[in-house]
């Protein structure tokens, strides 16, 4: 006996980013609840962390019980979010520079390439990006070598 679909799996349900918001902050509200009520069993004890931790989630309430407020504004006024910029994505031939962040890593591993060209982090130009989220870059002529894209940035050109 063959069952429909609609039976064996549940109705599927598209909704909106807003108000998947509010089922998110419906969960902070049951989380904190519980919270409130298990340290409430608590207040029996004479640990004075008890009273401090029962303030903290009812504070954490009153500011869910408002961030409620605001999610049910943006739901009934129809806010939509903007979409999202899509991440810069390296393409070959782009003119890179390794970020600050990440600098002395690079520094260390090529010290003796930096003395005879010490612009050699500032201007780079990808030669290829790898599927790994890894990128080629070259400077010049010389050896290309593998830099996280998360590493890089776009150098801005000389105007």
């Amino acid at each position: 006996m063959s069952r429909k679909k609609s039976t064996v799996k549940g109705s599927y349900r598209r909704s909106t980013p807003v108000i998947r918001l509010r089922r998110n902050v419906d969960k902070i509200v049951r989380h904190a609840a519980l919270c409130k009520d298990r340290l409430d069993i608590w207040k029996a004890s004479t640990n004075s962390e008890v009273e401090g931790a029962i303030k903290s989630v009812e504070a954490i309430l009153e500011l869910v019980k408002r961030l409620a407020g605001h999610v049910d504004r943006l739901v009934s006024s129809g806010f939509v979010p903007p979409r999202r910029i899509p991440a810069w994505q390296p393409a070959k031939g782009d003119r890179v520079r390794v970020v600050d962040d990440h600098r002395l890593k690079y520094e260390e591993a090529f010290a003796s390439v930096l003395k005879s060209d010490p612009e050699m982090l500032d201007d780079l130009v990808v030669v290829e990006t790898l599927s790994s989220g890894e990128v080629s870059v070259q400077r010049g002529r010389k050896m290309p070598f593998l830099v996280r894209k998360s590493h890089l940035s776009r150098r801005a050109e000389a105007a």
